[in-house]
């Protein structure tokens, strides 16, 4: 689901934090902030990530708020839960590059790197 509230879009997928609790899932949990775009090129734009795995590393949910570029990652995010891939998986995936679109690393792997690391 994405939701746009004047520049800001807001995008979610999978289990909340809180219903995951409710439901005696002890859920680990990384929010990042990253950019949109290439940091030197122009109207790159602050992009927030918050991933939400299971104790085993099963990615289970995922929220994004940013002014470009939610719709296409929460689809790969709702992609990521479906196929039950854990953050280790979609750390280890290949994303396209271009300046005007994504940073080298894309903001989802470095939020899943970033959740990865309390695995270990």
């Amino acid at each position: 689901m994405v939701s746009k509230i004047g520049n800001m879009k807001f995008g979610a997928v999978g289990l909340t934090t809180s219903f995951a609790q409710i439901n005696n899932i002890k859920p680990v949990v990384e929010k990042v902030s990253a950019l949109t775009r290439a940091r030197y090129y122009p109207n790159a734009k602050l992009m927030d990530i918050k991933i939400i795995c299971d104790s085993e590393g099963k990615i289970i949910g995922c929220q994004i708020i940013a002014e470009e570029r939610v719709a296409e990652r929460i689809d790969t995010m709702t992609l990521a839960i479906t196929e039950g891939l854990t953050c280790f998986d979609l750390a280890n995936i290949e994303f396209a590059y271009a300046p005007p679109v994504s940073m080298v690393t894309d903001p989802l792997v470095l939020a899943v790197e970033e959740v990865s690391k309390k695995f270990n």
